[in-house]
């Protein structure tokens, strides 16, 4: 891929694969957002559809997607050509990388930092998705292996970005679920007029894994990370025009009540289909999984009416 090329990849549609959509319009019709790498209440990140631009007036900077990139990867123009040739568009909280956050677990402060994203090889982590009944591409094709510190502590875990430039980590060791810098929704379009929301990723991971290879693109994937976010599946819905919603989420008292919540958005001309009873009596997508291996990768799945 050359730089013409690259030039010619769309600005919003890419933002929009990381789950960044406008919070407004100028008078001069340029979409406004917030910033992607930075906290901010008001948007300050702006792209033009027409001229397909980007300027961050915080920093004066701007340019086309090669220029974002080369910001927020930290990268030269080879290097930001090299991450577009190869489809790694994903928007990794790099800007985080060895700052330090306070999260909180389980009722208590933790002082996180992250030193590095990687690609998803260590074994012990495919191990662990292995025993989470994830194939390994799938994990590597929307996973990174995630290093961080804890204190004086290191650790490691299977990394999935959020849209709020955060990561939902997992890890054998540790158990808990975790989220380094802030909690946030993520989104992976595909230009589907429907999409299937998600309590968790490895719901997400896990949905994938039933489907045949070539059904996998035929719906967008909205994954809150946390039922006490649903609030903005609205968001998303109002951005895309869908036909149809599908629930995937947990059988249990939380995930029925988040499934109400959307199901009661009633929006006009789509219609919202719950999926959870089906792999009932199992509580959530990869439990079901776990508990019939034999039904995956053949197609079988699919023909059963489990999913869509």
């Amino acid at each position: 891929m050359n730089i013409e090329q690259a030039k010619k990849i769309n600005i919003v549609a890419w933002l929009a694969e990381q789950g960044i959509h406008p919070k407004g319009k100028s008078c001069q019709g340029e979409l406004l957002y917030l910033s992607p790498c930075r906290q901010e209440k008001h948007p300050s990140f702006s792209v033009s559809p027409t001229k397909n631009v980007w300027h961050d007036f915080a920093t004066g900077e701007g340019g086309s997607i090669v220029d974002l990139i080369m910001s927020l990867r930290h990268v030269d123009v080879r290097g930001a050509l090299a991450i577009l040739a190869n489809g790694d568009n994903s928007l990794y909280p790099c800007c985080h990388l060895n700052s330090t956050h306070f999260v909180e677990v389980d009722g208590n402060k933790e002082r996180i930092q992250i030193q590095a994203v990687k690609e998803l090889r260590h074994p012990a982590l495919l191990r662990y998705i292995q025993q989470r009944c994830i194939p390994e591409d799938i994990a590597r094709q929307f996973c990174k292996e995630v290093h961080y510190t804890n204190g004086d502590y290191s650790f490691f875990a299977v990394g999935f970005p959020n849209a709020n430039n955060g990561w939902e980590v997992r890890n054998e060791r540790e158990g808990s679920k975790r989220t380094i810098y802030s909690k946030m929704y993520s989104f992976v379009p595909n230009g589907a007029d429907n999409v299937v929301i998600f309590e968790g990723f490895f719901d997400f991971l896990s949905f994938l894994a039933a489907l045949p290879d070539d059904k996998r693109q035929k719906h967008d994937y909205l994954i809150l990370n946390s039922v006490s976010l649903v609030k903005y599946a609205r968001e998303v819905i109002n951005s895309y025009d869908y036909s149809t919603i599908y629930t995937a989420l947990d059988n249990d008292d939380a995930g029925r009540k988040a499934t109400e919540n959307i199901i009661g958005f009633r929006l006009h001309g789509v219609q919202a289909i719950d999926l959870a009873p089906r792999y009932a009596p199992f509580n959530d997508i990869n439990e079901w999984l776990c508990h019939n291996p034999d039904r995956v990768f053949d197609g079988q799945v699919r023909a059963s009416g489990l999913f869509p």
